[in-house]
């Protein structure tokens, strides 16, 4: 279908508030259309607020904290992980905008949660008492 103006500003104003209209205009030859416009905040590596680019991110910081420890620490968090990536990496803007923008973001904030919580039992919680 075709975008209407108020579709046009509501994607500006999406744009704006995670500071990527500047960024997203130069590579998108300022084409502004939903689907350029999800595409950039899911899939741009190169986008620092974008979605690929922080699990990415979140990947390097794993790594750098599990460096040197012993294997079994930060396991569960590295799955996590990984099974959020593969998601995020096996996905492209077509699929999202077939199956459901909300339902593919609820996806991704659900997988997101679980790293959270594997990091915070890996790393912060303590052992029960034998």
């Amino acid at each position: 279908p075709q975008e209407t103006p108020a579709d046009a500003a509501q994607w500006i104003a999406l744009l704006r508030s995670c500071l990527g209209i500047e960024a997203f205009l130069k590579r998108s030859a300022n084409v502004l259309n939903g689907t350029r416009v999800l595409s950039f905040l899911l899939f741009d590596h190169s986008f620092p607020h974008s979605v690929a680019h922080n699990v990415d991110r979140a990947r390097n910081f794993l790594e750098r904290v599990r460096a040197g420890s012993p294997a079994r620490i930060g396991r569960r968090a590295g799955s996590e992980l990984e099974q959020l990536i593969r998601v995020v990496r096996r996905t492209d803007v077509d699929r999202v905008v077939a199956s459901g923008v909300h339902e593919f973001l609820d996806d991704v904030i659900a997988r997101v949660n679980r790293v959270g919580e594997a990091v915070e039992a890996d790393f912060f919680s303590r052992p029960a008492a034998a």
